[in-house]
């Protein structure tokens, strides 16, 4: 990457963990050219020689206060988000290529915008909780924000639409019971709601803070956490879920992606280059914590194995040491696995073990010191199981972390540089 040294403006509320991720994000692309690993340029020079101005606490600021302010400030580009359509309208006037992050609008944006995907984020929240053992589901959310909706679609679409492999065990096109948290009153209609849910439910909240709602009132009526309700939030805002009790699982969307790819985004308009119209970051993983810590399998042994599983370090783990555990043998093993989960515990090994992998790439490991850490006996055979469960080699999921526009939807837009 190279540029001018052009003025940004960042219109971002930084008092939200969302919003503090992205700038990480942008200061990635600007020093590192998008990996959170590496070190600063020779001589402590910008890979983008950009001068930024922050422009934070939008809520608390006056419209017209604020973009004096960023009139002033005079800048060539702009990174923003908006939190009504007062501000929405006033951001034209500022006349200089944008990125919109986090659009909330339910109409298409005028800028370039990159966005979490959501419909991903409510089908990984499905896939997570199937993989619990539960049967029962159940959404707390919003109607009137757009993120919850689309978090929503994309978690009923998983249930009602389940693998093939899990239809021929028998598991059966499932519905979540939805509750609103926008209807007027809700706190006096909670009680009910919940009083009518079969135990043991799987709870998918549209993001942290409903999350911590739904657990407060879960506890209030006399239910067990995760016993009775594994409650899943969305954010990862680590302050939120750990402050909550007990602490809450949740979704990582990828808010750093998001900024990485709006700075990447915004360099290609500063030089006229057409970009796509919307670009969509995949959630990461789930964040497990106490809140899911639980499996509910019907199967004894099938459950233990899980236990064993999931709860040990992975890096000499085979069959043969389960079944040192387990009093069955694996036979019995192996198609009770196939029964209750659609694999063999093998496959159940491998599957937990990419799940590492890519949480120790993520953490900016490089791909020999994954392999060293997850005692693969060579980065080739590590490289072969990740492929084989992803479809990618460990080397192309890194560069899709770094750059998020890899797959990017590829409608363009031009956005005229003003």
């Amino acid at each position: 990457m190279s540029g001018e040294n052009y003025r940004i403006a960042l219109l971002l509320r930084t008092q939200c963990a969302h919003s503090r991720e992205t700038l990480r994000g942008i200061i990635d692309a600007v020093w590192y050219g998008g990996t959170s690993a590496g070190r600063p340029s020779r001589n402590y020079r910008p890979l983008l020689p950009w001068t930024f101005k922050l422009f934070s606490q939008l809520e608390h600021t006056g419209v017209d206060s604020l973009f004096r302010e960023i009139s002033h400030f005079a800048p060539h580009g702009m990174i923003f988000e908006t939190f009504g359509d007062d501000m929405y309208a006033r951001i034209g006037e500022v006349r200089c290529p944008g990125v919109e992050v986090f659009q909330v609008s339910r109409t298409a944006s005028l800028y370039a915008s990159v966005n979490t995907d959501h419909l991903m984020i409510g089908r990984l929240a499905a896939e997570y909780l199937t993989e619990l053992g539960l049967r029962h589901f159940a959404f707390f959310g919003g109607s009137q924000y757009t993120y919850s909706q689309r978090r929503l679609e994309g978690f009923q679409d998983c249930l009602r639409n389940p693998p093939k492999s899990r239809l021929q065990m028998g598991q059966p096109r499932q519905e979540a019971q939805v509750f609103d948290r926008c209807l007027p009153g809700w706190q006096a209609l909670i009680e009910s709601w919940l009083k009518n849910l079969p135990r043991p439910v799987g709870i998918f909240a549209a993001n942290d803070l409903f999350a911590t709602e739904i657990l407060q009132e879960l506890i209030k009526t006399g239910w067990r956490i995760p016993e009775d309700a594994a409650v899943l939030g969305v954010d990862d805002d680590e302050l939120q879920c750990n402050l909550a009790y007990p602490p809450i699982s949740s979704i990582q969307p990828g808010f750093r992606q998001v900024g990485r790819a709006a700075a990447r985004m915004l360099e290609q308009l500063l030089k006229g280059e057409e970009v796509a119209a919307a670009v969509s970051v995949p959630p990461l993983r789930v964040v497990a914590r106490y809140s899911t810590d639980i499996t509910h399998v019907d199967n004894e042994f099938v459950a233990e194995a899980l236990r064993c599983i999931r709860g040990s370090p992975l890096t000499n783990l085979s069959v043969k040491v389960l079944l040192n555990r387990i009093p069955t043998n694996r036979r019995r093993l192996e198609r009770a696995f196939v029964e209750t989960l659609g694999r063999t515990p093998m496959e159940e090994i491998h599957r937990v073990r990419v799940l590492k992998i890519k949480e120790l790439l993520m953490a900016g490991k490089s791909i020999e010191q994954t392999a060293r850490e997850m005692h693969f006996s060579s980065p080739k055979y590590m490289t072969t199981l990740f492929r084989r469960i992803t479809g990618l080699t460990p080397s192309e999921y890194q560069a899709e972390l770094q750059n998020p526009l890899m797959n990017a939807d590829r409608r363009s837009k031009k956005v005229p540089r003003q």
